[in-house]
């Protein structure tokens, strides 16, 4: 009792009996030995074990989240689901940081707003949230209603705030606005399905907001956060979040033709899990460099994770698993929040 029970240290139980401290150990083996003492080890759980198993195939992955894929009608649907533990996870990740400052990013989409909102209201100081990529928008209408990471990013720190008095404390938002595509121009519209020449307007525009020094700032404190939470998209998906955007810059049939099978925090990698020359639509973690930006950068940080103990996690489930399978090979990512039917899938795959 009191050594599991009062938590005693084995030099304590010592000085209170008045015995020697290897007296001490030997009565507690004794008391294993002849069953005054039992000790359990519970089962692993559906969960855990695909999560075992996943480790052990993708030897790079340091973390597989993994709920239920089906639950009874009357329970949250599984976006809600991927969110609550992608948060828990997220404050998981909080609260274990090794450094006084935990640097996080992430994208937009609806399971990470989920995320966002599932975090419990309290104040996380030193807590500071980055956007994983610069996305202009328009108004928002029912064909055109993606959730941006601006807005993901406003609510995780909205909900890490403190009030003192009059000053708000606790979190930082590392933000900055930049303008939408035009989308709805005469010139723009005119050259939509000629994918090139759109790119070409992009290239314009990311030239025109890399000018702005604030900008750029921001941009420039991407390349050292230590987490990233980011959506997972597959190619050719008319209407998702990266297309949605894109919608009369480039066709996701086009996009698919270029190479595209999938894209993580809006950066478009090829069937290898490789970046695709051309395909460089919005302001990234290693924008500012010529060699690692968009996808490249992540798998950097991923080959660095043992040194650094950075976090690369992709929030997806059965509709996202061929660009999670690409991402998870190519190791692109080192984490991920899925569901069961995912991971086994993930499991099954060659």
């Amino acid at each position: 009792q009191l050594y599991y029970t009062y938590k005693l240290t084995r030099g304590e139980i010592a000085s209170r009996l008045g015995v020697q401290t290897r007296t001490v150990t030997q009565l507690l083996e004794d008391a294993i030995t002849h069953g005054v003492v039992t000790i359990t080890v519970p089962p692993l759980t559906a969960g855990e074990e695909l999560e075992r198993q996943l480790r052990q195939k993708y030897p790079h992955l340091e973390r597989a989240v993994i709920v239920p894929a089906h639950v009874s009608e009357k329970g949250p649907d599984l976006s809600a689901r991927l969110g609550a533990a992608a948060a828990a996870y997220f404050d998981e990740l909080y609260r274990t940081r090794p450094r006084k400052q935990l640097h996080v990013a992430v994208s937009g989409g609806q399971t990470l707003f989920e995320l966002a909102t599932a975090l419990p209201v309290i104040p996380r100081e030193q807590l500071f949230v980055h956007v994983a990529a610069l996305v202009g928008r328009s108004r928002v209408t029912d064909e055109y209603a993606p959730i941006d990471p601006a807005t993901v990013a406003s609510i995780i720190w909205a909900r890490s705030l403190k009030q003192n008095g009059e000053r708000l404390g606790g979190a930082h938002l590392e933000l900055a606005t930049v303008s939408a595509y035009d989308d709805e121009g005469p010139s723009l519209a005119s050259v939509a399905a000629l994918g090139p020449t759109g790119l070409e307007l992009v290239k314009i525009e990311l030239k025109r907001v890399q000018a702005n020094k604030r900008i750029w700032e921001v941009v420039e404190r991407l390349d050292d956060v230590d987490v990233v939470f980011g959506g997972i998209g597959v190619a050719n998906t008319p209407g998702r979040a990266l297309e949605a955007y894109l919608k009369n810059i480039i066709t996701p049939k086009a996009l698919y033709d270029m190479g595209m099978r999938g894209h993580f925090c809006y950066c478009p990698f090829d069937a290898h899990g490789n970046r695709i020359k051309g395909l460089r639509f919005f302001l990234t973690p290693g924008h500012r460099s010529l060699r690692l930006w968009g996808i490249e950068w992540f798998k950097n940080t991923v080959a660095n994770a043992k040194k650094t103990g950075k976090k690369v996690v992709a929030v997806g489930t059965e509709a996202q698993y061929p660009a999670l399978a690409i991402a998870l090979n190519a190791r692109i990512i080192n984490a991920v929040v899925t569901d069961t039917d995912t991971a086994e899938k993930l499991l099954a795959a060659e």
